[in-house]
């Protein structure tokens, strides 16, 4: 089964969009980097707020150019914040945790709007746990081709934003769902949680949904 980022490639072809700039909130460990290479990207900003995450991505990419770190958050307002950073890191957020979060510890990190970052990055994406929509409702939404963002259908904000909510923004601002891959929710808050966690029951799906510019069709 493929995924959004394996599949990425593919995705811009079929779409007509050519990544130069390609500007990723929530990092993490920079897996998605070999697949926007793949796909001829030419200036890479990847944004994480974890410290030891973000050292982990300098070293990485030190003597790559195309790789640019922020070490941030973002959010609708510069400002500090509290991050919440879980044991399986991918989910830490700044958003209050839910019962049931494996909370590892606390620290204060910087926040930043995109707009003051983006510079004239033509495809975004937001892996936000929950901000996903404060996060691009503080970009310069007319300067992208393509938005990848992570939602879910279940109300499940450490995971991310409600999917309805997010083709209604997107709808908002002029652009339409182009595609979306899927994961079962209940698998990600097993592994997130484990079994006794107050959400593991019924279904839902977390998906990575994909959007361009023009009317829903």
């Amino acid at each position: 089964m493929g995924t959004v980022f394996v599949d990425f490639p593919s995705l811009v072809t079929n779409l007509d969009v050519t990544p130069t700039h390609i500007i990723h909130v929530g990092a993490h460990r920079g897996e998605e980097v070999e697949y926007y290479k793949q796909a001829n990207a030419g200036h890479i900003p990847l944004v994480e707020p974890i410290p030891e995450l973000a050292e982990l991505l300098r070293d990485r990419y030190e003597e790559d150019a195309t790789v640019t770190i922020v070490e941030a958050a973002c959010g609708p307002a510069p400002t500090t914040a509290t991050l919440n950073i879980m044991q399986k890191t991918n989910l830490s957020t700044i958003v209050e945790p839910q019962r049931g979060d494996r909370l590892d510890r606390i620290i204060q990190v910087p926040v930043v709007r995109l707009d003051s970052i983006q510079g004239d990055a033509n495809v975004a994406v937001i892996d936000a746990q929950g901000l996903e929509l404060q996060v691009l409702g503080a970009a310069d939404m007319s300067k992208f081709d393509l938005v990848i963002a992570e939602c879910c259908t279940r109300d499940d904000p450490t995971i991310a934003v409600g999917y309805d909510d997010m083709v209604e923004f997107m709808a908002s601002v002029g652009f339409r769902e182009a595609n979306k891959w899927s994961r079962d929710y209940q698998w990600i808050n097993k592994w997130s949680r484990g079994t006794k966690s107050r959400f593991f029951k019924g279904g839902g799906s977390v998906y990575d949904a994909a959007f361009v510019p023009g009317d829903p069709e």
